[in-house]
């Protein structure tokens, strides 16, 4: 074996290995040290309750969205402040009757029903209406507690902040958390953490659109039906150097079922749209937008490029396989790591359920997911329509 071939393999695996290990763990000890000595804190103020309107874009979500609508109208917020449009996404189950009957009821929604053209296309329609300053995004899987909507505004009582993000935690499956629930409970989990401290130093670069707000001054219509609709926002309030703010004093809860098929699938169009709407912010990689670009490469990038970073590793062992204690106990480890994987998707498929077996599995298939992103991005197959 050559020694050229060997210090290659090395190169791969440290590059595989320090990718992963910044991403996953440094970078948050990174940002944790950053508040300490720099965090910039939000002025809130509790009384501060301006006009608002909440957005739902909506497809086929009949057996949903009563009840997410009616947990607006159960807040603590001043409901005669609150006003509700609702779009039907080419909605063939009800869903649009079904919003008729709560504006109806309600009296402050208004309801439109639109030919299928997709959830970026169907927003660029409902936010050219709104008539106040503060417009909140809400998906129609989503449950606002009782107090969500207050919190969530009380952070604009601070000039510097231009969105605010709602953190988001998922009621259970009626059968139990197969790999795809687990997996993204334990993901999101630790995606909370890093958007909150990022926050806290400045402004997060990640999205989570479940529900989220943002000025409408800083709103700008969706470029095309490829970016991520709750990203590109978040990225134009960053171009504009207002602050994006992860709340963690309060949340959401999404009652969606989720399988790991799905998880795989939702993955993918996320990702390929968050490549999407990195591309058209291209201008955040200056020095004007320095932060913003650390950011969104320790944060966004390095993430998009683990299964890369794992195919590195992976090859810079079987390279030099028998060559070194490293090179073999690597291959070991990974070899094995992938056996748990496949062994947790088959107790997955027979609905038998072995907890350490169900991390392995989603990581594997998230990074499945990541994979087809990019073939989405590169052959031009980004969407929206889902």
């Amino acid at each position: 074996m050559s020694y050229n071939l060997i210090i290659f393999g090395y190169i791969l695996i440290g590059i595989g290995v320090t990718g992963i290990l910044y991403n996953y763990i440094l970078y948050n000890l990174l940002l944790t040290i950053w508040v300490r000595f720099s965090g910039k804190n939000i002025k809130k103020d509790k009384s501060f309750k301006p006009d608002i309107t909440i957005i739902i874009s909506a497809h086929n979500e009949a057996n949903l969205i009563e009840k997410s609508v009616e947990s607006i109208f159960k807040s603590s917020y001043p409901l005669e402040k609150i006003n509700v449009l609702i779009g039907s996404d080419g909605s063939n189950d009800g869903t649009y009757q079904i919003c008729q009957m709560l504006a109806d009821k309600y009296g402050r929604i208004k309801v439109y029903d639109f030919p299928r053209g997709g959830k970026n296309a169907t927003l660029n329609k409902l936010t050219p209406l709104v008539e106040n300053d503060l417009i909140c995004f809400m998906d129609a899987d989503i449950i606002l507690q009782k107090d969500t909507i207050a919190k969530i505004i009380s952070n604009y009582s601070d000039p510097e902040v231009g969105a605010v993000i709602s953190p988001m935690i998922y009621s259970e499956n009626p059968t139990g958390e197969n790999a795809g629930h687990k997996g993204e409970k334990m993901y999101q989990s630790f995606e909370s953490k890093t958007k909150y401290l990022e926050s806290q130093v400045f402004s997060t670069v990640n999205s989570l659109g479940a529900f989220y707000s943002v000025r409408k001054e800083l709103y700008k219509l969706l470029p095309n039906d490829k970016i991520c609709d709750d990203y590109t926002p978040l990225l134009d309030v960053n171009i504009a150097k207002k602050r994006v703010i992860y709340d963690t004093n309060t949340y959401v809860i999404e009652f969606r079922k989720k399988s790991l098929k799905n998880e795989i699938g939702r993955r993918a169009r996320v990702t390929s749209g968050g490549l999407e709407s990195i591309y058209h912010a291209r201008e955040l990689f200056s020095f004007k937008h320095f932060r913003t670009a650390f950011f969104i490469f320790s944060h966004k990038l390095l993430r998009y490029f683990t299964p890369f970073l794992l195919l590195s590793i992976i090859l810079g062992s079987l390279l030099n396989y028998g060559n070194g204690i490293i090179f073999d106990y690597t291959l070991y480890v990974i070899l094995v790591f992938t056996g748990l994987a496949l062994l947790g998707y088959i107790f997955d498929k027979v609905k038998l359920k072995v907890p350490f077996m169900q991390f392995p599995t989603y990581f594997i298939a998230m990074n499945y997911g990541l994979f087809l992103a990019f073939y989405l991005f590169f052959t031009n197959k980004s969407e929206s329509k889902w």
